[in-house]
């Protein structure tokens, strides 16, 4: 641990922590985030708070970031891992979970501190974002520090710093005031300052805490503070020259290391002895410069210490020293040459020796899957060229480049990248390097979402063109009919992808085929269902046939969304089957969310939110780890729906009014939304918030126009707009909308592979019109077609809604308060609370606490005792913290008796998936003969054997396709803690049906569970 500060100006900043310490040592644990710009004090408060943490008896443990990127993986938490004793090894997704089994496990208050996160590798932050929620219930402190505006901050490592502030502690550090400063200085050098010297300090520091100790230093070795440069840098450097010029020139091979540095580097880059280069370092030591971490290992006390005794270098003797370090460093690990290859480049010595070894470096991080790291050193070999170290990169190694940005999540500096080389494409007039950097910038695919810029890019590449590489013009064209959707005239880019199509057909080369069918599926997808599932079938055909797994992905999430419109709820099972056995196979979160987010609709459809709950939360996990722009706009949007159609009317008023920022992108995004919140507000029966999102909508969209919108992906957006102007819309709209409605070719609302929701029979909405318009005739018939419909499908959330609908339209009878009851049982069952309170009146809140040996829950007048049971126990933490989700993990960990992560056997062993997958692949080459030969019945006969196979695969792994394990920590938790919950739950029902029925619609249980009143 660091030596103990002086802290000055941090009362509020410490309380906060402490604050959050006494909360982790009450079970109520928290991730807080240090951040403030360098040297500003984020190690002095992490250091005062971690003393307090040991004088109170929590164990503390440290970590730190490195500050070049090829750092091993979770470096910055391995103390704290090995503190916990589990293994960084294997999936990420296995060790998270054994981090949470441990630290729910720990006897004792545990804080970690882990420190500069702005230079952790992605895992770490995986890590950290994903513990933030689960530590809110276990007797756990983690304070992360983070420097801010830093350079080497991605967009995908903000991402998860936003999300982990978001759901963390933040706590920012500001510069100090002129007071402060002065109490700085004078706890540095002994004596109250001058004013003279506070206000030359300050300016000079602008309050950064680092920077003035170094002045006040300064001041107390000189009497003055004179010839100083305002930048740190400069500071530093004063220290250092006081030092002898061994100790200096040994820091300075130190800095061109790294932060953190060996003796017995440094011996060999001098031709010495590892002894003697520690003596050398001694002064340093005590002039608190560096600090040794470890026998012959050491770190400077800051980056910015670092970085200055390297900037004083001169530029020479730089490099010389990159290049001894170059050859100082021995071995053939990846690390090595990475790290020789950027000492090699730093030298500047641009021979064939240097060329060779960073090739092998990217060779070996390409072959590892290594990207982030190779995108790193792709970016020292661009500074090396600007240079003149290497030769100037010519388009091909530009191409390569953007490739690989790709793959490491970089898709902002991959379309950088793909521009120059379009520049140069244009500038040599090379019209296939054009097109190929055009389809290389446009990836990636975001429905709704028309990019001007991009479309100008690939048009421009296909006029280029014009009749040259037939093969390329076939794929251009293709993706340049997926840019335009949605288009005015959706006629236009149905006809290039058709277009590109029966070229391609025509060219006789499957592969090129394929990718024309990939490339342009969003082109076709507002022709009608049987098109769209007759392109996805072709493109299946064509990925089973070469083993394409993530073409397979895409035909089948066009199918999925098809066979929802169509009402094939079946067909849309095997969909979502396959996809994700598919994805689990590809292993890839961008392969993967889509998967489970289908599989959350279809879980949701049916009312089983806790499915639904896991699919969510491992897409929430995932969306970090992908730079797919798509996910931006369609988890906020399906977690909108999700809330929407389980009657969750707060939560879905509160995601509501979040979509500006999530859809801000998306064609007509200004009356979208209106059209979702006025839908939102209807549902919930606020009528008057309603009508004024329709007066948002209405101009933009005006009735008569809408002739041109029912067709295809549009037709969704008449039918919301339809049920919005059934509850807020004048009997003129309520008219057009019953026109417009008649015209739908969709049996079912889908909003596909956009919002991943379904949206229900496209007779309710017919019928709420009519209702709405006074034909009770019509609105029942409508209705009553549908509710059959959601009853035959088992889709218990609908069955209550339409039962709710349905009983409005026929009034108080017989037949109506029996619908209504039903409605009411349904809500309260599956937690659709909106519906349940529309029901029953809120009769206030309820509360569970302990009267002698049991326990009194009460709510209004209602008062029921129950015996004290683990159950019991749960049900009341969970009472006690409202709206909190609370980890499985956590909860179970109550007892002490947290199992350690095993399992019983697989349902499905490893030799037996092999056979079905050969088998799959045997059927594939099957029907592909079958099909070429025309022969229809035998095609049929391999379809039924093929679908049989994939059910019975889907049911012997689990949501991701992997053999699903008998037992699991995570798995045994949550079927533990909802048998507890739901036992718990029915005494109180035995003892009071309608305090049962509560607890039943507000209690969720899953993954995370959550009293949700």
């Amino acid at each position: 641990m660091p030596d103990e500060p002086a802290l000055h100006g941090r009362s509020a900043p410490l309380a906060a922590l402490r604050d959050a310490l006494a909360r982790a040592g009450a079970g109520r644990g928290a991730l807080a985030i240090v951040s403030g710009e360098a040297g500003i004090g984020k190690t002095a408060i992490a250091t005062a708070i971690a003393r307090e943490a040991e004088a109170s008896g929590a164990a503390v443990t440290w970590g730190r970031a490195w500050e070049f990127a090829e750092a091993p993986p979770y470096f910055p938490v391995a103390p704290c891992l090995r503190a916990l004793g589990v293994d960084a090894g294997g999936d990420a997704f296995a060790l998270w979970e054994r981090v949470i089994e441990a630290l729910a496990r720990a006897t004792a208050p545990v804080v970690w501190i882990v420190e500069d996160l702005h230079a952790a590798d992605l895992g770490t932050l995986d890590l950290l974002t994903f513990l933030a929620q689960p530590l809110r219930a276990m007797r756990v402190l983690v304070v992360a520090t983070a420097r801010e505006r830093d350079p080497r901050i991605t967009d995908r490592m903000a991402q998860r710093l936003t999300r982990m502030t978001r759901d963390g502690l933040a706590v920012r550090l500001d510069p100090l005031d002129d007071r402060e400063i002065a109490a700085v200085i004078e706890a540095t050098i002994g004596r109250a300052p001058s004013r003279e010297v506070v206000e030359k300090i300050a300016q000079l520091t602008g309050g950064n805490p680092l920077f003035v100790v170094e002045c006040a230093r300064i001041v107390k070795q000189t009497g003055a503070i004179t010839s100083l440069s305002p930048s740190v840098r400069q500071i530093v450097n004063e220290r250092v020259a006081l030092l002898p010029d061994s100790a200096r020139e040994a820091l300075g091979a130190g800095a061109v290391l790294g932060r953190e540095f060996a003796a017995a580097t440094i011996a060999r880059m001098d031709g010495t002895l590892p002894a003697r280069a520690i003596d050398t370092l001694l002064p340093a030591l005590r002039a608190g410069i560096v600090r040794e971490t470890a026998p012959g290992r050491f770190v400077f006390s800051h980056t910015l210490v670092r970085d200055a005794i390297e900037d004083a270098l001169a530029a020479e003797a730089r490099a010389e020293l990159h290049a001894r370090a170059a050859h100082a460093l021995v071995g053939d690990a990846s690390e090595i040459v990475v790290e020789r290859a950027r000492h090699a480049l730093a030298a500047g010595r641009g021979d064939g020796d240097t060329e060779t070894l960073v090739a092998r470096a990217l060779e070996l991080l390409e072959r590892e899957g290594a990207f982030d790291r190779a995108h790193e050193l792709h970016a020292r070999i661009e500074t090396a060229r600007e240079a003149g170290v290497l030769p100037r990169a010519d388009a091909p190694s530009l191409l390569h480049a953007a490739r690989i940005a790709r793959a490491a999540g970089r898709g902002d500096q991959s379309r950088r990248l793909c521009e120059r080389v379009a520049a140069m494409a244009r500038a040599s007039g090379d019209a296939e390097l054009l097109a190929r950097a055009a389809l290389l910038h446009l990836s990636d695919v975001r429905p709704g979402v028309i990019d001007r810029a991009q479309v100008a890019l690939i048009e421009e590449a296909r006029i280029a063109l014009g009749d040259r590489a037939p093969a390329l013009g076939c794929r251009v064209l293709a993706r340049l009919a997926t840019a335009l959707q949605p288009a005015p005239d959706p006629h236009v880019p149905e006809a290039m992808a058709e277009e590109a199509r029966t070229r391609a057909l025509a060219l006789g080369d499957p592969n090129v085929v394929a990718d024309v069918l990939e490339l342009g599926g969003w082109g076709i997808y507002e022709t009608p269902p049987a098109r769209r599932i007759a392109w996805a079938d072709e493109l299946l055909a064509h990925a089973n046939a070469t083993a394409d797994l993530r073409r397979a992905i895409s035909a089948y999430l066009w199918r999925g969304a098809t066979h929802i419109e169509i009402g094939d709820f079946t067909a849309f099972d095997r969909d979502v089957a396959s996809m994700l056995a598919a994805a689990d196979e590809l292993g890839h979160p961008r392969d993967r969310w889509r998967a489970l987010l289908y599989a959350s609709m279809q879980a949701i459809a049916t009312g089983r939110d806790a499915v639904s709950d896991r699919c969510v939360t491992e897409v929430e996990q995932l969306a970090p780890l992908t730079d797919d722009p798509a996910i931006v706009l369609s988890l906020p949007l399906h977690l909108f729906m999700r809330a929407l159609h389980l009657r969750r009317d707060d939560d879905a008023r509160a995601r509501a009014a979040t979509l500006d920022t999530a859809l801000a992108s998306m064609l007509n995004a200004t009356t979208v939304i209106a059209m979702l919140r006025g839908v939102a507000a209807a549902r919930a029966g606020d009528l008057e918030a309603a009508r004024a999102q329709l007066a948002i909508a209405r101009p933009r969209i005006p009735l008569e126009s809408l002739a041109a919108m029912t067709t295809g992906t549009s037709e969704p957006w008449v039918a919301y707009l339809g049920e919005l102007i059934a509850f807020a819309g004048d009997a003129g709209e309520r008219k057009l909308a019953r026109a417009l409605l008649g015209r739908l070719t969709i049996d079912e609302v889908c909003g596909g592979p956009m919002s991943f929701s379904y949206d229900g029979p496209s007779a309710r909405v017919r019928g709420l019109v009519a209702a709405s318009l006074g034909d009770r005739e019509a609105a029942e018939r409508e209705l009553r077609a549908a509710l059959a419909n959601a009853r035959a499908r088992d889709h218990a959330p609908w069955v209550a809604q339409l039962a709710s609908e349905l009983a409005a339209v026929l009034g108080g009878g017989v037949e109506g308060r029996a619908l209504a009851d039903e409605a009411a049982a349904i809500a309260r069952a599956i937690g659709m609370t909106g519906l349940a309170r529309d029901a029953a009146p809120d009769a206030g809140p309820l509360r569970l606490e302990r009267s002698g040996a049991d326990w009194r829950l009460t709510r209004g007048t209602a008062s029921v005792t129950i015996r004290d049971s683990r159950g019991v126990q749960l049900l009341a933490r969970l009472i006690d913290r409202p709206g909190e989700e609370l980890h499985v993990l956590a909860l179970a960990s109550d007892d002490g008796a947290a199992a350690p992560e095993s399992t019983a056997g697989d349902v499905l062993d490893d030799r037996a998936r092999k056979a079905y997958r050969r088998r799959l692949d045997e059927l594939a080459e099957a029907l592909t003969d079958a099909v070429s030969r025309g022969d229809a019945k035998r095609a049929r006969a391999i379809e039924r054997e093929r679908d049989a196979l994939v059910r019975e695969l889907a049911r012997a792994t689990g949501l991701g396709g992997k053999a699903r394990a008998a037992s699991s920590t995570t798995e045994r938790a949550r079927v533990n803690v909802q048998k507890r919950l739901k036992d718990a739950i029915s005494r109180v029902a035995e003892a009071d049906a309608e305090l049962g029925r509560h607890l039943e619609a507000t209690v969720r249980t899953g993954t995370y569970c959550a009293f949700k009143p």
